[in-house]
């Protein structure tokens, strides 16, 4: 079973409407392509430095 796609607001072309399993229409608005490709370089950091951190710490054992 896959959920309806969620209807556009009117104006932007970023906004949506989400309505939950309860019935609850949220407006939403979807972040810009630039918002989520720096979103996506500090995950990818974080990621990097964790995966740095754990093979230092499991080298030294």
């Amino acid at each position: 079973m896959s959920a309806p796609p969620s209807p556009r607001l009117r104006g932007s072309g970023r906004e949506r409407m989400l309505v939950t399993p309860e019935g609850i229409a949220l407006p939403i608005t979807l972040a810009s392509k630039g918002a989520r490709a720096g979103a996506l370089l500090m995950d990818l950091v974080f990621v990097a430095l964790l995966q740095i951190a754990t093979t230092v710490a499991l080298a030294s054992i």
